[in-house]
């Protein structure tokens, strides 16, 4: 049976969000139960209380707040959620500093960039399954 996975994507651009979501369809390595998409901070976290998230995408250059605020906010309150950076604004700077406030990859919206999206949360999503598990076995010994 296939992965299932609940996914947050935080952007402004609507055709953004739309594109992302039927590449993930169309890519097939996991399901998607759930693709919330927002532009709000607030309903980020009303989101987060409520849901049971696997993986956060976001972009950069949002509405009222940045992408590095939502990295700062989830790696702070939920930090076994991934974040990954997904922009059209960024300069290597800027995912430089992304990386270090804890972001698990940064990806430019490029049409290169998004034909690797789908494996780059796969791949994440397995390493961070991978992390959990070592940390219960280390519980146990």
């Amino acid at each position: 049976m296939k992965n299932t996975i609940t996914l947050v994507h935080i952007d402004n651009n609507q055709a953004d969000i739309e594109y992302v979501k039927q590449l993930l369809r169309k890519q097939n390595l996991f399901q998607v139960k759930k693709f919330l998409s927002t532009g709000n901070l607030n309903k980020l976290k009303e989101i987060l209380l409520k849901e049971n998230v696997d993986i956060v995408l976001t972009d950069l250059s949002l509405k009222g707040f940045t992408g590095l605020e939502v990295i700062d906010f989830i790696k702070n309150k939920y930090p076994e959620i991934p974040v990954i950076v997904l922009t059209g604004t960024g300069t290597e700077e800027l995912a430089v500093k992304a990386i270090k406030k804890g972001a698990d990859d940064y990806i430019t919206k490029k049409k290169a960039s998004f034909e690797t999206l789908s494996e780059k949360i796969h791949s994440i999503l397995y390493q961070k399954r991978l992390e959990k598990d070592l940390e219960e076995r280390e519980r146990y010994l």
